[in-house]
């Protein structure tokens, strides 16, 4: 398992973003930093990052412009969830789900036997 890695596809994502009933746009490939031409093309009026953030090797503040503007904005969503949480709960619940369906799967299996039996039960009567 790594980091920074999407889970959802981008047009999942932008929907989710989109469903925020806070956000009015969605820039789609945004360059990473932030530029001043891109804050400017789109009369952005507030940039808005979480508080819970995957760590990151980058030594550059990706807001940058955006904290000099005084554009820049620290939500706190009240929610610890990160990308690594979320896909260790993912990954627990497969197993989970796999052990699940494991023992259902031997338990119709076990039926099927058990039907196929008294079908054969049923059939020998007949025959005597």
């Amino acid at each position: 398992m790594g980091v920074h890695y999407p889970i959802q596809t981008l047009q999942e994502r932008v929907l989710s973003v989109l469903a925020n009933r806070n956000v009015d746009e969605v820039v789609i490939g945004a360059p990473h930093p932030l530029t001043g031409e891109v804050l400017d093309h789109f009369r952005v009026n507030v940039v808005v990052r979480g508080k819970v953030a995957e760590a990151t090797n980058n030594q550059h503040d990706p807001f940058k412009v955006a904290r000099d503007r005084g554009i820049f904005k620290l939500i706190d969503s009240g929610n610890d969830l990160t990308t690594e949480h979320l896909v260790k709960r993912i990954y627990d619940n497969r197993r989970q789900y796999l052990e699940r369906n494991k023992k259902k799967q031997k338990k119709e299996i076990d039926m099927m036997r058990n039907i196929e039996l008294m079908q054969q039960k049923e059939a020998e009567a007949e025959n005597n």
